[in-house]
């Protein structure tokens, strides 16, 4: 199945399956998007499938096949090889984020002509101010004060005209990237079962509790299965905090049952988006089989050259060592972690997934301007749908 190159510069979507949808997509309709001076409106799309999702469904489910046939194959090696999966995991997200990128609609163009007009008042309004004979600071009758002041003033007016127009689109963009994840989550659910109910000790925190619980819309119906089945031997403790999170797969020992107390894994959140979503994936790194594993290959390959010489790190050393890699080129370098002498936790999912839902302005989608991460947006969609 062939696909046509888009033309459009801020579409997230590099290729579409069909030509309707690529001029759809051009510059010319793109730049329609704004109604008038810093102002957007809804961006349209149908959240329904495109007209050449089954065939690329069908493809999605071959390459899932693929992905678990090499999985069984090398289950037994001591050193498997994941050069391939990684591949098919890429592919396999390629082609969900351009599905829902399709029915998500266009992405808001930065209004032009508003950006041009704020701007150059706001020259203007500068110029007037370098102009103005500055009064005597010691004179409250000088008569220059009235024009310096109202230059002055009028300065002021233009820097909060260029906010205002750079907000109106920010907050178009984000927007469009809440309906882009719900787009996502109906795509996902139609390659397999996502969400579920998960289970969490009664005697944790309840706000917590209910936003891990609405995180798990982000995540495979089979990962949320098997976090709850871990639960027999480890109960999970919801609890709450004020910024950040922390998931603890083995926090000690808790709680009483007939007298002996209870070892139990927590997952700490804050209310801030995304947040929950971070710590969730975190939760599945642990009891999702091959999921750390997918992790650590593509942490690898992201950090390594071409010939498999691992980048210069930086280190920072507190209860666990733990390196950044500057040079691996995630467009969230928090992504690049790795927590030495553990192998087993990784930033790869967590900070996709938190990211997407708004953990970090970017949105994985490359919002406000920021720098895009086709490669890592991919490898977290691949996996959502295929391990």
């Amino acid at each position: 199945m062939g696909s046509t190159a888009c033309l459009n510069p801020s579409c997230p979507a590099r290729f579409h399956r069909s030509e309707h949808a690529r001029r759809r997509c051009s510059p010319a309709s793109a730049a329609d998007g704004p109604t008038a001076a810093g102002r957007y409106t809804n961006v349209p799309g149908s959240l329904t499938a495109g007209s050449g999702w089954e065939d690329t469904r069908t493809v999605v489910a071959g390459l899932r096949a693929e992905y678990a046939a090499i999985t069984r194959l090398e289950a037994d090696k001591a050193h498997p090889s994941w050069k391939r999966r990684l591949q098919i995991l890429g592919e396999i997200g390629e082609h969900i984020h351009n599905e829902t990128a399709d029915r998500t609609g266009e992405r808001p163009v930065r209004d032009v002509e508003a950006d041009r007009d704020a701007e150059s008042e706001r020259d203007r309004a500068i110029a007037a101010v370098e102009g103005a004979a500055k009064p005597d600071v010691n004179n409250e009758g000088d008569g220059r004060w009235a024009k310096f002041l109202g230059a002055q003033q009028r300065l002021d007016e233009a820097n909060k005209e260029v906010n205002r127009v750079i907000r109106a689109w920010q907050r178009a963009e984000a927007r469009w990237a809440d309906k882009y994840v719900e787009s996502l989550v109906g795509v996902l659910s139609e390659v397999r079962p996502m969400g579920g109910t998960l289970t969490v000790h009664e005697k944790g925190n309840r706000q917590a509790a209910e936003a891990v619980q609405a995180a798990t819309r982000m995540y495979p119906s089979s990962w949320v299965e098997l976090s709850n089945a871990a639960t027999a031997g480890r109960p999970l403790v919801s609890q709450i905090q004020k910024k950040g999170g922390v998931y603890r797969k083995s926090a000690g020992a808790r709680f009483s049952k007939g007298g002996e107390p209870v070892p139990v894994s927590v997952i700490s959140t804050s209310r801030k988006r995304g947040n929950p979503e971070h710590e969730l994936a975190h939760r599945m790194e642990h009891v999702v089989e091959g999921l750390g594993q997918a992790e650590q290959a593509y942490h690898r390959v992201r950090t390594t050259d071409t010939v498999g010489v691992q980048f210069p790190s930086s280190s920072h050393q507190g209860d666990e060592t733990i390196r950044v890699f500057p040079d691996a080129g995630f467009s969230d370098p928090y992504a690049s972690r790795d927590y030495e002498g553990d192998g087993s936790s990784w930033e790869v999912v967590s900070v996709g997934v938190g990211n997407l839902c708004g953990d970090n302005e970017s949105r994985m989608l490359g919002l406000h301007g920021r720098r895009d991460d086709p490669s890592h947006r991919s490898f977290v969609f691949g996996a959502l749908a295929t391990i």
